[in-house]
């Protein structure tokens, strides 16, 4: 392996493990929640028409529960006039988050969940910063039985780090919250993607290249290699 590659393959390693960094610190994706005010306005003025209603025939179980619902809905309907809740309109953001790996994490510890916590840990930053670990020591010990190991146990691991997994996870998250609406359009949701996927990106591709790059540089086992120089040594005293 030349001191080239060796300097490459060094610098690409060291580079996703930088990227990694602010991909699992940094938010990844934030979703903010808006509620329609005129909408709500509505939702208020049919809960109070419904309890005046069951309260109505809590005193007279034997009442048309439709005439009560019109009679109790205008006498509701009047006093919002009166109070202007018609002139009510626009919409107020009511909820904010957002969320990186790290927190996600430690979210998922504070409700109690540990076992999923552990293995959005496990996947998303203990098995790539070990795969990243075994190519370093791959390129110091390059050519050699040790260095095909860890090579052979980098790529192993490595699809177990489910980054592609996980990317397809977040925009079909994004899709999903983009697509949500709550209480007949009164609350909205609505996501938007943060730095932190785009960092995590960027880590997921430089340490797939350099994984590839590195297996390539010492694909050839040293048992071959020996027996291609004791090859050229007799093909030389045969001559």
């Amino acid at each position: 392996m030349a001191i080239k590659d060796k300097l490459l393959s060094l610098v690409l390693v060291v580079l996703s493990l930088a990227l990694l960094y602010p991909g699992i610190s940094l938010p990844v994706m934030t979703v903010v929640g808006t509620l329609d005010q005129a909408g709500m306005v509505d939702i208020g003025q049919q809960a109070i028409i419904e309890a005046r209603v069951q309260k109505a025939l809590t005193k007279n179980p034997d009442g048309d529960v439709e005439k009560l619902r019109h009679k109790k809905g205008r006498t509701v309907r009047l006093l919002s006039n009166i109070m202007d809740l018609d002139e009510i309109s626009g919409r107020v953001e009511v909820y904010r988050k957002s969320s990186s790996v790290l927190e996600t994490i430690n979210t998922l510890l504070g409700k109690g969940y540990p076992v999923v916590a552990g293995l959005v840990a496990l996947f998303s930053i203990i098995v790539p910063v070990i795969k990243n670990a075994m190519l370093l020591l791959a390129v110091v010990a390059p050519q050699t039985r040790i260095g095909q190991w860890l090579i052979n146990c980098a790529q192993l691991i490595g699809k177990w780090s489910m980054a592609d997994v996980f990317l397809v996870a977040l925009f079909v998250s994004f899709l999903a919250f983009n697509a949500t609406s709550a209480l007949d359009g009164v609350l909205m949701l609505n996501a938007s993607v943060e730095p932190g996927l785009y960092w995590f990106s960027a880590y997921c591709l430089v340490s797939i290249l350099a994984g590839q790059i590195i297996a390539h540089k010492i694909a050839a086992p040293p048992v071959k290699r020996k027996r291609a120089k004791r090859q050229t040594k007799r093909k030389k005293t045969t001559r």
